[in-house]
């Protein structure tokens, strides 16, 4: 096992280890998470109605936005509708997951 030295994308060294940002994982938080799950089991949890979190499954080119509800063990709701999101985008955007309205 490699020693960590640094942490990237705003990662904080503590005890040993990297504690990464909410959307970043890895031994040095150079990724983002791959699922909701993967935020909670770094330790993260906020309560109903959840969280907007940018993820990048493993498999994916690009990272896209999702809901997660991290009191229930990091489950991800990803067309759930809310105040934070609009889904007023043409199909065309909607089926890439480009929308620049989402957040």
């Amino acid at each position: 096992m490699k020693r960590v030295e640094r942490c990237e994308n705003g990662g904080t060294f503590l005890n040993g280890r990297c504690r990464c940002p909410m959307e970043f994982a890895g031994e040095t938080c150079q990724r983002r998470i791959r699922d909701c799950k993967e935020a909670f089991d770094n330790g993260y949890f906020v309560t109903y109605p959840g969280r907007t979190l940018l993820i990048q499954p493993v498999g994916t080119s690009t990272p896209f936005w999702i809901n997660c509800a991290l009191d229930w063990g990091g489950v991800g709701y990803p067309l759930k509708r809310s105040y934070i999101n609009s889904f007023n985008v043409s199909w065309a955007t909607a089926k890439t997951g480009s929308a620049t309205t989402c957040r």
